[in-house]
């Protein structure tokens, strides 16, 4: 019996990532750079300990770049696109039904506990969630299971109980590592990228209700068993 939800935050609830990407690429063209979006993909939905744009712009540029002077810029222009934008499509309708079932919801971020803080507030849906979990909390990110496994146990749940939902490959594999079912709902960054064939991909949020997606959980869950 799904009793829970647990969602991503960057590029599922807020696109944060396309944001980030954006700003990353408009920095790499500057000094006349491409940024590969597939290698990029490495740190969506975990870290730079996958790939570092600083390291791999200095390589492609040929030399040694001034970070203290740069990442003030970038760091400005994804903060501007993302303050601008609202919750993807469908969140605030599957939140809104998720209480009205009386299903619990979680987050577990990859990110710092500030900054899903400090966004959910702006939202106005830090309070829908009953357990927050992020980089602070752990000791490994996503890929590894840890930070799912962390919400559950805040939660006082199994993982046949609750459901993912994600919107990046490593997400996804962080999911399927810590024995929980995903939905996969990719952003425009993460839509061309590969997914673990144990994810269920759909499109948007918006395309679904969340009595379909338990549906869809129910019967997928139930043919693997």
């Amino acid at each position: 019996m799904i009793q829970a939800i647990l969602f991503d935050f960057d590029g599922l609830i807020l696109d944060t990532e396309t944001a980030i990407f954006e700003a990353w690429k408009h920095l790499y063209q500057e000094f006349g750079c491409e940024l590969d979006p597939v290698a990029y993909s490495g740190c969506v939905g975990s870290g730079r300990h996958l790939f570092d744009p600083e390291r791999d712009l200095e390589t492609k540029a040929g030399k040694r770049l001034d970070w203290q002077k740069l990442r003030p810029g970038v760091t400005a222009h994804y903060r501007r696109l993302i303050g601008e934008a609202d919750a993807l499509p469908g969140v605030r309708d599957c939140v809104r039904r998720a209480d009205e079932l009386g299903l619990r919801l979680a987050i577990a971020s990859s990110s710092n506990y500030r900054w899903v803080h400090e966004h959910l507030t702006r939202l106005g849906l830090f309070n829908a969630f009953d357990v927050i979990r992020t980089r602070d909390d752990v000791a490994r990110i996503k890929p590894e299971p840890d930070l799912f496994q962390a919400a559950l146990a805040g939660l006082n749940l199994p993982p046949p109980a609750a459901f993912v939902l994600e919107d990046s490959p490593n997400g996804a594999i962080a999911a399927e590592r810590a024995g929980i079912f995903c939905v996969a709902v990719p952003n425009e960054t993460t839509r061309q990228l590969p997914f673990p064939d144990s994810a269920w991909k759909i499109d948007s949020l918006a395309h679904k209700t969340l009595d379909q997606l338990i549906d869809g959980v129910r019967e997928r869950t139930a043919s693997k068993a």
